[in-house]
C-alpha cells in the first residue's frame, strides 16, 4: 500500500491513503460531506484488508456514486 491508492469498504464508502503518521497509515474519505480521516496501524488495516471489511479500489474513471 502506497499513498495514493484506494481502498474501499463493505458499505461502498471509497477511501484514499493520503499518507503516514509516524507508521500509521492515514485515510481521508472521498466523500466531499466527511471531514474526518482515519487512522490505523499497518497490521490493522491489512487485517481489514483479509476480513474483507476494505479491499483494493482501481480508479476506472467510473463514477459509482451517481
Amino acid at each position: 500500500m502506497k499513498k495514493g491508492d484506494f481502498l474501499i469498504n463493505k458499505i461502498n464508502c471509497i477511501y484514499q491513503i493520503v499518507g503516514y503518521w509516524g507508521t500509521d497509515v492515514v485515510l481521508s474519505s472521498e466523500n466531499e460531506s466527511d471531514d474526518q480521516v482515519l487512522i490505523y496501524t499497518i497490521s490493522e488495516l491489512e487485517e481489514m484488508i483479509f476480513e474483507g471489511y476494505f479491499r483494493k479500489l482501481f480508479k476506472t474513471g467510473v463514477n459509482i456514486n451517481g
